[in-house]
């Protein structure tokens, strides 16, 4: 007996489509659950949220994401974007590979894992049991006055 088509759709509760057939995207409890994901304003996270959207599987690969694509689907100001966008680069979550604005073209972006990186390096695991994260600290040693 053959296999059949293996997409599955969409529960009725996820979807407005008559069919549970749609785009969608992943979005994993350790990105939802980060510190650094809970740090950025809800319109950086509607923003990175869109653009993943947007490339959809081409993940890995560089693209276009206009300003007037935040502007319609979002309903977000210019400067809202900016900041935005500003925002997910300085925590690594996507990086600017062209600058095009003196040539009146979109900017190239790429999707990054540089969050995971920045994580490590401030010390928090993901405890996949717990969910959630754990901060290691690193005890200082006390030092002891001479004076007293």
């Amino acid at each position: 007996m053959s296999r059949k088509n293996g997409i599955t759709p969409i529960p009725p509760y996820f979807t407005n489509t008559k069919d549970g057939h749609e785009p969608y995207i992943r979005i994993t409890s350790s990105l939802y659950l980060s510190p650094l994901f809970k740090k950025i304003t809800y319109s950086a996270r509607c923003l990175f949220i869109d653009m993943y959207l947007y490339v959809g599987a081409d993940f890995d690969e560089p693209f276009t994401y206009p300003e007037t694509q935040a502007r319609n689907r979002l309903d977000m100001s210019r400067q809202t974007f900016l900041n935005s966008r500003d925002l997910l680069v300085e925590n690594g979550f996507i990086e600017v590979i062209e600058f095009n604005r003196n040539l009146r073209k979109s900017n190239l972006y790429k999707l990054s894992m540089k969050w995971r990186f920045i994580l490590q390096e401030q010390g928090y695991n993901y405890d996949i049991r717990k969910r959630s994260y754990n901060q290691n600290v690193v005890p200082t040693p006390l030092i002891k006055n001479k004076d007293r």
